[in-house]
């Protein structure tokens, strides 16, 4: 049951955040706030995407002190790639 939910949340997420869009447009037509404030949505995409992407390159990759080292062929097989 959780490897089906793992699949379709992903999945189902857009959807559903874009409903949500919908349903607050609407109530915000209702109450006279027609416009929506693109450049505040756009800049705080922005500053979100560029703060997940310093936590994951903080947060991920092999350790400083080691070397990598290319697959490479040793008496005939392939050897793969290693960080070492």
């Amino acid at each position: 049951m959780s490897r089906v939910l793992l699949n379709l949340i992903p999945l189902l997420l857009p959807f559903a955040v874009y409903g949500l869009y919908l349903v607050a447009l609407k109530r915000a037509e209702r109450h006279g706030w027609s416009d929506t404030p693109w450049a505040w949505l756009f800049a705080s995409g922005l500053v979100l995407m560029i703060l997940c992407f310093v936590i994951v390159g903080l947060n991920t990759g092999a350790p400083k002190d080691k070397q990598y080292v290319p697959p490479h062929l040793q008496d005939g097989k392939i050897v793969p790639s290693q960080v070492r």
